[in-house]
């Protein structure tokens, strides 16, 4: 019936415009370049498409051209303003003001850069996922924070981002810039610990920022509310996307249960005042046989506790948006917040710990806890004074129960 229609409508129509108005009635375009439906007529009726080809004038929309360059964006947002949708590729070439084979010269950009772009020969097309690897576009697109971050740096492999992050300080990037990378081949931790990092089952970043207005570098205490927040973000983020619970091991480390899923180091530059870099790392993909033998009884990641793997640009967006709400108050002055914030991730909390300093070791109960302070209560009533540890000199604290 459908091919009975298009010749019906080639043979009657005397102008281009009312051949235009039968192409838009039956929805199916005559030149073979938009629908499935034309792929299968060209086969059967190679004749029809192809006579009309330089009678037919291009749709409305297509008097607004749309770049090459700038297609693939386009095509995305609209693929992302119906996730779940098909999209017949003449109604999608019709919005672009594109023919059908620069629709699908930028569908295969798009799958070239890791989207998962669906093309069902009934149905049209849809995004069926996003990129594993990380993408500034994709990081930043439609991210409702306000300071950060200001600008997105992808890398495939650095020795730490920590460094990257430090090299576009001096360059003068502005607070709030974000330094990825699928691999670190030299990732740091605190008191000159490595990091493993390994290539694509992990994410590796550093946020520069400049809190200061008068370019003044914060001290240790302030330093440590930063830490601390980004710590209460990426637990908050495996909380959420991953549902598992996660929590904030003081100073640094973001635990799952007993074990290390997720660091954060922030470091001061004496040559360049006012910024400071907030690293932070997080076992994602990372399966038990990817883990150095010495590490499998203290690390694990999301994948390991869940059984599932996430989307690496979804979990940095939702740290970013978690992290862009603390700093916000963090840059005004506003420090007290993250006292109360700390208590529903504390992994101390009520707990006796060991913890190691440069003064020795310290036994006690866990009774109180901020992001620069740890005070330890005496094991038994009564046998001396509460102990408090400033978590710039800790070395180490393990939990004993």
């Amino acid at each position: 019936l459908v091919i009975v229609a298009l010749a019906s409508r080639a043979h009657l129509s005397k102008s281009p415009d009312s051949l235009l108005a039968a192409y838009r009635q039956v929805r199916v375009e005559f030149c073979a370049k938009e629908t499935w439906l034309s792929l299968r007529l060209r086969a059967t009726l190679p004749c029809v498409p192809s006579c009309l080809e330089s009678r037919v004038p291009p749709p409305v929309a297509a008097l607004v051209s749309t770049s090459s360059a700038d297609l693939p964006a386009k095509l995305l947002k609209l693929f992302k303003r119906n996730p779940t949708a098909y999209l017949l590729p003449t109604d999608v070439a019709e919005q672009l003001g594109v023919g059908r084979n620069e629709l699908f010269d930028a569908v295969d950009r798009l799958n070239d850069k890791g989207y998962s772009v669906e093309f069902h020969p009934y149905l049209g097309l849809r995004l069926a996922d996003l990129p594993e690897r990380l993408l500034a576009e994709e990081v930043q697109a439609d991210l409702n924070t306000r300071l950060i971050p200001k600008r997105v740096v992808t890398l495939d492999s650095v020795g730490s981002v920590l460094d990257a992050a430090w090299e576009l300080a001096e360059k003068g990037e502005p607070d709030g810039t974000l330094v990825l990378s699928e691999e670190q081949r030299r990732g740091r931790g605190r008191l000159g610990k490595g990091w493993f990092s390994l290539a694509g089952k992990g994410i590796y970043g550093a946020l520069l920022l400049r809190p200061s207005e008068r370019d003044e570098t914060p001290n240790a205490e302030m330093l440590a509310h930063y830490g601390i927040a980004a710590a209460i973000c990426l637990a908050h983020t495996i909380n959420d996307i991953a549902h598992i619970p996660a929590t904030v091991r003081w100073p640094n480390d973001v635990m799952i249960g007993a074990k290390k899923v997720g660091r954060v180091l922030v470091e001061t530059n004496p040559d360049i005042s006012g910024a400071i870099v907030v690293g932070f790392s997080l076992n994602t993909q990372m399966q038990v046989s990817d883990l150095p033998e010495e590490l499998r009884e203290i690390a694990t990641s999301i994948r390991i506790e869940e059984g599932g793997t996430f989307n690496h640009n979804r979990l940095v967006r939702y740290f970013l948006f978690c992290f862009d709400q603390l700093y916000q108050k963090l840059k005004r002055g506003r420090f007290r917040f993250l006292t109360e914030a700390l208590k529903e991730y504390d992994a101390l909390r009520r707990k006796e710990v060991l913890v190691t300093d440069a003064s020795g070791e310290h036994r006690g109960m866990a009774s109180s806890l901020e992001p620069y302070r740890l005070t330890l209560a005496p094991l038994e009533e009564g046998a001396g004074e509460p102990t408090v540890i400033e978590a710039d000199k800790v070395t180490r604290v393990r939990v004993i129960q």
